[in-house]
């Protein structure tokens, strides 16, 4: 299908944009793609894998009547051709900061600790009040990064409300290379370093420690809860699991290929006896994880309490979904001042 240095034609038109996404780590005119697929004319789309070695895939806007090649072959071919792992490249996107640490707020603390992965950076928030009653510990989907929780954290109403925000390995400022394994270690490690700047037990801080998590930020979040059972779990467009989710997205053929290290389902059903107090929130027209996956969780966990907003996509959910997510949460919609 796919011939070094020449053209493969292929034909499609509305193509889900996950597969698109997938895509962008590989193909660096991901951006053209997109434009083009949104146009429905030609595109030219170089996977790079090497200063000796480059294909080129010529991706024809017409009908789209060949959509398996979109949303299956090709993003199978950019990850085999680029000699990397499917997985990573399905379910990880770092970013970077193009700022420094020392041009944050003096209400944003960095926090430093390494681990296997090397030297890695967390960040609390403080309370506006002075004084922490409650601590929020937030996961960012795959495509975000810890300081992006700041545009919420500064509108959150309550006043003695604190946040420790975490970044995956390879994220932000953060060294290193994203997994289950290696963010649980963050995770524990960025809760265990913070208690000691506060100088507090870690017992005591978890007695007023809830978790919340979007996208795959809710699998983090989860992975997390269920060693501990915080007072609190709220999980924002959760999927059932990495590997139902990545057979959605790009078709049956890709189960073998992933590694199911993010299983919603059990760690659920670890939380179902203990007393956690666990919401689930999910955009009715959510495109990237579907709200069928919330709506599965919600049948199998009847005990969670479940939360549908109409209308809400994958990336506009914490706008339109605000006071719904401030409920779950356990507290009002009222903007802090």
């Amino acid at each position: 299908m796919v011939r070094r240095g020449r053209e493969h034609d292929g034909a499609a038109r509305q193509g889900r944009l996950t597969a698109w996404e997938a895509l962008r780590p590989v193909c660096r005119a991901a951006r053209s793609v997109e434009i083009a697929h949104a146009m429905d004319t030609d595109v030219v789309c170089p996977i790079d894998i090497g200063a000796s070695r480059s294909y080129t895939i010529h991706i024809a806007g017409t009908a789209g009547e060949h959509m398996r090649f979109f949303n299956g072959v090709l993003p199978l071919l950019a990850f085999m051709v680029a000699g990397c792992s499917p997985q990573n490249y399905l379910v990880y996107h770092p970013r970077s900061y193009s700022f420094s640490l020392s041009q944050l707020s003096s209400a944003v603390h960095p926090i430093a600790f390494s681990t296997q992965q090397g030297l890695q950076r967390a960040f609390y928030v403080l309370p506006r009040s002075g004084r922490l009653d409650t601590l929020w510990v937030f996961f960012p989907g795959n495509g975000s990064a810890a300081l992006n929780w700041l545009a919420w954290t500064d509108r959150y109403p309550d006043a003695g409300t604190g946040f420790l925000l975490i970044d995956y390995p390879g994220y932000g400022f953060s060294k290193g290379s994203p997994s289950a394994e290696s963010i649980l270690e963050v995770s524990e490690r960025a809760f265990a370093q913070l208690a000691l700047n506060l100088r507090s037990d870690q017992d005591q801080l978890w007695s007023k420690t809830s978790v919340l998590g979007h996208s795959l930020g809710a699998a983090t979040a989860l992975q997390f809860a269920a060693r501990h059972a915080p007072q609190r779990v709220v999980l924002v467009s959760p999927f059932t699991s990495l590997e139902a989710i990545g057979k959605r997205i790009l078709g049956a053929w890709v189960g073998p290929l992933i590694n199911n290290e993010y299983d919603n389902l059990v760690r659920m059903k670890e939380l179902e006896n203990r007393k956690v107090s666990l919401h689930i929130v999910h955009g009715s027209a959510d495109e990237v994880v579907p709200v069928d996956f919330g709506r599965e969780l919600s049948q199998k966990f009847p005990w969670a309490d479940y939360q549908e907003v109409n209308g809400a996509h994958h990336n506009d959910i914490f706008e339109l979904g605000r006071t719904t997510i401030l409920r779950s949460m356990g507290t009002s919609a009222t903007d802090s001042s």
